[in-house]
């Protein structure tokens, strides 16, 4: 998984790459699963990932 961290929601650059399986299912659990600490960011990433996968 490549993070990239930013202050104005525009990725510019990759500041991490996680490499551990367990760590990546933990953090897409985490954000993404039935229970994500944000509801918002899961919605807002869903409604991107149509919008890129209809064009």
């Amino acid at each position: 998984m490549l993070v990239s961290v930013s202050t104005d929601q525009g990725p510019s650059q990759v500041d991490v790459e996680v490499k551990s399986a367990t760590v990546n299912y933990a953090l897409y659990d985490g954000f993404f699963g039935s229970s994500p600490v944000s509801p918002t960011l899961r919605s807002s990433t869903a409604q991107l990932l149509e919008a890129i996968l209809t064009k």
